[in-house]
């Protein structure tokens, strides 16, 4: 499996299937870095971002329900983007492992 540079967010994808669907799922989104998600005015617009799951935690909401915490980070900034998933999106994505690439869109 060659590795190679996803053209958005600069991080390396071995999968080719994965290189694919970002790309796919990104297409008219204008992509940002997580470095430029701390200029507010950067989500007045159709955004999409993609980091690697650094940090994970599973919580409880007061009413006793499982939630997801994640950081992402894009390896080269201490900019951590925070995901909070809750019902379907815990269940489905709680399992996934540090180091993945994740894209998230607006």
């Amino acid at each position: 499996n060659a590795v190679t540079v996803e053209q958005f967010s600069g991080l390396s994808i071995k999968s080719l299937l994965a290189r694919v669907v970002v790309s796919e799922r990104f297409r008219g989104f204008k992509f940002a870095p997580l470095l430029s998600l701390r200029d507010a005015t950067v989500l007045l617009d159709d955004v999409a971002t993609a980091g690697v799951l650094v940090s994970k935690a599973v919580k409880q909401t007061k009413h006793g329900a499982d939630y997801s915490l994640w950081k992402l980070g894009d390896l080269r900034s201490d900019v951590l983007l925070t995901v909070f998933l809750f019902g379907e999106a815990h269940r489905e994505f709680s399992r996934e492992q540090l180091g993945g690439v994740f894209g998230v869109v607006e």
